[in-house]
């Protein structure tokens, strides 16, 4: 039987779905995050390593004599690929960790795209621990906005979101902001590193 995986890999977890050739979900596994930009390569490397050797377990693939399961296909989106250098880097490393001729590492956000909209044209906002907006259109071509990391921006985001609320507490408890709602229940104090 040949196997088909599709791995979501983001700055909070990553997702592993193995299909059969006919498509249908055979085995789920979750793992820590696979940003390797937050991360950092070793532990997007355990990450990625660890949804997989879950997978295949969950779904009894034993290779024989090898440590890499043997897949017809593999399909990454992860968080953290920006750049060509990005996927090659990202390719390199899955390339360690299965067998197979057909190998394909893209952006997050690219796979979460096509997974809404198919082929069709449309947009695409997507605000979780950071943001992105992919748009499609009618001619096929893609276009990417932002998700550029929280240094950079991520306006929308889970992280944005939470940091301007605790600026503005921050501010309210040091008398250069108006209290807020969240001002009383939020002890700066207890926010420090």
């Amino acid at each position: 039987m040949s196997y088909v995986l599709g791995i979501d890999g983001g700055g909070t977890s990553t997702v592993c779905l193995l299909a059969d050739g006919e498509g249908r979900v055979i085995a789920r596994a979750d793992a820590p995050a696979s940003n390797y930009r937050k991360a950092d390569l070793r532990g997007a490397q355990e990450a990625l390593s660890a949804g997989v050797s879950t997978v295949t377990g969950r779904a009894g693939i034993n290779p024989a004599g090898d440590a890499r399961p043997r897949l017809a296909a593999l399909c990454a989106g992860l968080a953290g690929v920006d750049t060509d250098a990005d996927a090659a880097l990202l390719h390199q490393l899955l390339s360690v960790v299965v067998r197979t001729e057909c190998l394909l590492v893209v952006n997050d956000g690219e796979v979460a795209l096509h997974g809404a909209l198919g082929e069709e044209p449309g947009v695409l906002v997507n605000s979780g621990t950071g943001s992105i907006v992919w748009a499609a259109g009618r001619d096929g071509r893609r276009l990417r906005v932002g998700g550029w990391d929280y240094i950079l921006g991520d306006e929308g985001s889970g992280y944005q979101t939470g940091l301007r609320a605790l600026r503005a507490v921050a501010a309210a408890h040091d008398g250069r902001g108006s209290p807020t709602t969240l001002t009383a229940a939020v002890d700066p104090q207890h926010v420090r590193h």
